[in-house]
């Protein structure tokens, strides 16, 4: 018996090569799934990019318009700032 080697005949790579088939098959449809939604995330991403600018640039504005709004803002205050209980009741 010494020296005696056994084969054994499995249907184990007609097996193998069935799954690996039917993995190639799952992969390519989660790659095409895959990239579909990388071009719906890269049209979102043109979408919120414009939106940021469009965010920015009203903050611009927004700030230059305060900007000018606070000498006004300042001497109001200031008026307000005088007033007593006796001009508040002329003011009635």
């Amino acid at each position: 018996m010494a020296g005696a080697c056994t084969i054994s005949m499995s249907p184990a790579p007609a097996v193998k090569s069935k799954e690996t088939d039917e993995l190639i098959i799952v992969v390519g449809k989660e790659s095409i799934v895959a990239t579909e939604e990388g071009a719906k995330a890269a049209i979102e991403e043109a979408e919120v990019a414009e939106i940021a600018k469009g965010v920015a640039e009203f903050q611009v504005q927004a700030n230059k318009d305060l900007a000018a709004a606070e000498p006004a803002i300042q001497k109001a205050m200031a008026a307000l700032g005088g007033l007593n209980k006796a001009a508040l009741g002329e003011l009635k």
